[in-house]
């Protein structure tokens, strides 16, 4: 039993790993495929450039960017440790989901993955009914609602304590 503990522990560990790995991998190819578009001159919504280099940098950035999109939904605790290691990193992130979105390249689901990773990134203000199901960390909105509950409660605690005092009783000595 406890062997198998640690192996799952062990597994689960290697997984958070590459995990981490494949973000971080993710962030380096697209930091280096943005030189090469931006050094192109290629606009968003133009059509795709002649030449293979070109074209091989714009497609790293559509791909590295929905694949940074899916670890980051899929994995977000892991994945903000790597995000958060540098303030390039989110001006990076915030430059691919704005250059994605300006190509209308992906299908009506990638542009929706693409959205959710905007929210999940704060890059823009999040839907009232967005949840992350994957996020193991409860979010600050439910901390927030979950404390303003407990005070509720609290209070209606209070009240119905304040309710049951009574007044001076005689003891079984004073009968």
């Amino acid at each position: 039993m406890a062997n198998e503990a640690s192996v799952d522990n062990t597994t689960e560990q290697s997984a958070k790993e590459k995990s981490s790995n494949k973000a971080d991998t993710s962030m380096l190819v697209l930091q280096g495929a943005r030189i090469k578009v931006t050094e192109s001159g290629y606009v968003p919504g133009q059509t795709f450039p002649a030449e293979q280099s070109q074209r091989e940098a714009l497609a790293n950035v559509l791909e590295n960017t929905a694949l940074f999109g899916d670890i980051l939904l899929r994995l977000p605790d892991i994945t903000y440790k790597v995000y958060s290691k540098s303030k390039e990193w989110d001006l990076l992130a915030r430059w691919s989901v704005s250059f994605c979105s300006e190509t209308q390249v992906y299908d009506e689901t990638d542009t929706k993955l693409l959205h959710l990773m905007a929210q999940e990134l704060r890059l823009v203000p999040r839907d009232p009914n967005y949840i992350n199901p994957y996020r193991n960390v409860p979010q600050k909105e439910d901390l927030k609602n979950a404390k303003s509950k407990e005070e509720a409660t609290s209070k209606k605690n209070q009240k119905k304590k304040d309710k049951k005092k009574r007044g001076p009783r005689l003891s079984h000595a004073e009968l």
